[in-house]
């Protein structure tokens, strides 16, 4: 081996070096003979004259063990291996961490958000602290100074924001555990608040009626499809940005949500599904397919007009020349129409919630809601709606009660 690393058996129980048994191959632990054996690998990371530190990392195989140490001596060579007693919090999460989960393939937006998280609210008390002296009383005094103060003008942040903090934290040290940065994942001691607020959540949404109202300002208004089809389906601003016309089956009265477009930081990003379930398939009602059946004519008309300067996107849902509407722009024109109409004031988002709320007043199943949503588990719906379903709750009650009584 080079003088820089080196590559032994070892034992994974006592951590004593492996003995060769007799004439054999087999490698065994000189305390234990049934004691797991791995390859451990060594490498040398500091500069000459300097104490000696090293990095260590065990494998189940010899072709792993040394190919990290290959990769470990270059980096060493070079100075780029940072003892991890030297880390700090700040150099873990910008250096290695989010880089990390970003080419791992996370969602944008959802990148987007740890970011933030980390930089508005960890970074600043805690950043310059070595990684592996965070303490979890580092963490709980830090989560407790969000929750009184945090936010803008020193007003405290929402429960539910401080424990989004505590996640991005938690997974992040999860991961300086697995890579064997620190011993443990102090943030699993830590004492965020607690998941279940004292206050009950309160969801916007309209009625029926504000509903219908809402429909008759906008009248012949560009968007009156994309309102129809918020309020109709359910859908995220993003899923219904991102439809394309393939995948609207108006013969069979179904869209297929299969991509979206979001908005991270204004800029416009093509994405997956926010889960796996909402990758999913949407009944439409006769009407809904009627609707967007006109909208195709005029959308098909205006392609002939606009000639070769007409973009072909294939979205549902374009300006007069083709091209996509940006998601934020989406919101925008909502909020003037909303204040125009008098209404109570809601973002786009809840014409989501309306039309939940209205399918489960309706008798539409709660399972049936949740599919339709998208949403990972009926619990999530169960609980966003409880609103709605405990007054389902108390009207099958007094069902049971009248069939009873006859």
């Amino acid at each position: 081996m080079s003088r820089r690393g080196t590559v032994r058996r070892r034992c994974s129980t006592c951590a004593r070096y492996a003995e060769r048994v007799g004439e054999s191959t087999r490698w065994v632990c000189p305390a234990d003979p049934d004691h797991p054996v791995r390859w451990n690998a060594i490498v040398d990371i500091a500069p000459r004259g300097a104490q000696r530190r090293q990095v260590r990392k065990s494998f189940d195989t010899k072709d792993e063990a040394l190919a990290w140490l290959a990769a470990a001596q270059v980096e060493a060579e070079k100075g780029d291996t940072v003892d991890p007693s030297r880390l700090t919090l700040t150099e873990f999460m910008e250096g290695r961490w989010l880089p990390a989960i970003k080419a791992a393939g996370l969602r944008p937006s959802t990148l987007s958000s740890y970011g933030d998280l980390w930089r508005l609210y960890v970074k600043p008390a805690l950043g310059p602290i070595p990684l592996q002296s965070l303490t979890a009383d580092q963490l709980s005094r830090r989560y407790g100074e969000l929750a009184t103060g945090g936010g803008k003008g020193g007003r405290p942040l929402s429960r539910r924001t401080v424990r989004y903090v505590h996640t991005v934290v938690h997974k992040a040290l999860k991961d300086a555990e697995r890579w064997r940065l620190v011993r443990r994942n102090v943030a699993a001691l830590a004492d965020p608040p607690s998941a279940k607020s004292t206050k009950p959540k309160k969801i916007k949404a309209w009625t029926a009626d504000q509903l219908r109202a809402f429909f008759d300002h906008v009248g012949d208004d560009r968007l009156r499809p994309l309102w129809w089809f918020f309020a109709t389906t359910g859908v995220r601003r993003a899923e219904a940005a991102g439809l394309r016309w393939e995948n609207v089956d108006l013969e069979a009265g179904a869209v297929a949500i299969v991509e979206t477009r979001v908005s991270v930081n204004y800029k416009v990003l093509d994405s997956d599904p926010k889960t796996e379930r909402g990758r999913r398939r949407i009944a439409l009602d006769p009407e809904t397919v009627r609707v967007l059946r006109d909208w195709r004519k005029v959308q098909l008309e205006e392609r002939v007009a606009w000639g070769p300067a007409w973009t072909d996107t294939g979205y549902v849902f374009t300006r007069e020349d083709g091209a996509p509407w940006h998601p934020d722009r989406i919101s925008k024109i909502f909020l003037r129409l909303v204040a125009e109409t008098g209404l109570p004031r809601i973002p786009v988002h809840s014409l989501r919630h309306t039309s939940a709320s209205l399918a489960l007043a309706n008798g539409v199943p709660l399972k049936v809601v949740q599919e339709r949503l998208g949403h990972s588990s009926i619990a999530i719906t169960a609980d966003v709606y409880s609103h709605v379903t405990e007054g389902m709750d108390r009207h099958a009650a007094s069902a049971i009660a009248s069939a009873l009584l006859g």
